[in-house]
């Protein structure tokens, strides 16, 4: 097991998951609902044309969509990344004895 893979990987995923999160906050994608904004100077979240206003604040389900859509993008990201590179990179080389004398007295070794 290659401790170092997942020490990477949680670094990508730290980098990533901040990233997404920074991305989806500032600029609030199209899957978020109208329930998802406070409109300016109103008290109760959502109504109509919320999600339209230039000037819009997110309320806490809003805030929590965010979150958990960078998690789970980050988090699916990863783990297939890791999978990716456990199960389907594997580094062979070519180990010759020193009384070879042709590739043919050669064998190929995973690292």
């Amino acid at each position: 097991m290659d401790f170092g893979l997942y020490w990477k990987a949680l670094i990508v995923f730290n980098f990533l998951f901040f990233l997404l999160w920074v991305i989806f906050y500032t600029y609030q994608p199209d899957f978020m609902k109208d329930g998802d904004f406070v409109t300016p100077g109103s008290a109760t979240r959502g109504g109509e044309g919320a999600k339209g206003k230039s000037d819009k604040y997110l309320s806490d389900p809003g805030r929590s969509l965010i979150f958990l859509s960078s998690l789970l993008s980050s988090l699916i990201f990863i783990i297939l990344l890791v999978f990716i590179v456990n199960y389907f990179y594997k580094r062979k080389v070519v180990k010759c004895s020193k009384k070879a004398k042709n590739l043919g007295q050669c064998k190929f070794e995973e690292l």
